[in-house]
């Protein structure tokens, strides 16, 4: 996999050597890539959802063809598992005798690889879970997600109460009701979750931030107040292959 990182405009120092150091390390980790898991990220861009009784069928039509997709979509083994797999709910208690949950005794460990110099850095981390909350999100391998691989699983948002399922930077789910023409989290989360024409878009109040996700919920860029836009670039296969900073 060729992987490429781009650093334009105004970004000087620290952030380029990062970004560099960012496309190094991507290209490593998808060398690691199991062909199971190319089809994995594949598939999520059917809208399947798995557990559900369509899910077969949704995956088999609706996963984009080409002739590199074509072993993907006929492996009908790897389909079934991948709709056989189920999604694990949040833990809503926090991490004691680090890095153990107390209430489900499920084990985490974060590691942060490269943080920029930026006022708002570029930084790419990996989130280990024994008990993971995405199972087909398994590019750097089946336990683990990383700080790029966030998403938006929009098959729920049909219909005057549906509700969005954002995964975030260590992989944990945070779902968006309908309600009112607004979506909302349960309790405060500090996001804001808004449509467009062109897909989705996710800011952080805190930060202000802004995530921009297509209509199937892939994250496209992310643009923060200091007017600095990361592009991402995914092959045929739906693999990360490039971060372009410019601004």
């Amino acid at each position: 996999m060729g992987t490429t990182m781009k650093n334009n405009g105004s970004t000087k120092g620290t952030a380029g050597v990062a970004l560099r150091l960012l496309a190094a390390f991507t290209l490593l980790m998808g060398a690691f890539s199991a062909n199971g898991v190319d089809c994995f990220a594949l598939y999520s861009q059917s809208g399947a959802t798995p557990g559900s009784r369509t899910c077969k069928l949704d995956v088999v039509s609706n996963t984009p063809g080409g002739m590199g997709n074509y072993a993907c979509i006929n492996d009908l083994a790897l389909v079934d598992q991948w709709c056989n797999s189920t999604e694990t709910l949040p833990d809503d208690t926090c991490p004691v005798a680090d890095p153990v949950f107390a209430a489900s005794g499920a084990v985490t460990l974060v590691e942060a690889d490269f943080i920029s110099g930026d006022e708002l850095p570029v930084t790419f981390t990996r989130t280990y879970r024994s008990s993971v909350f995405l199972k087909t999100a398994s590019s750097i391998g089946s336990m683990w997600f990383h700080s790029w691989q966030r998403q938006l699983n929009v098959t729920g948002a049909a219909g005057g109460s549906g509700n969005i399922v954002a995964y975030r930077a260590n992989g944990e789910p945070l779902t968006f009701g309908l309600a009112d023409g607004v979506w909302r989290t349960k309790s405060f989360s500090g996001l804001l979750l808004t449509r467009n024409a062109a897909g989705w878009a996710l800011t952080d109040l805190v930060t202000e931030n802004t995530e921009t996700y297509s209509s199937q919920g892939v994250l496209l860029s992310e643009a923060t107040k200091t007017g600095f836009i990361r592009a991402l670039s995914y092959d045929g296969s739906g693999r990360l292959v490039a971060i372009s900073q410019h601004g």
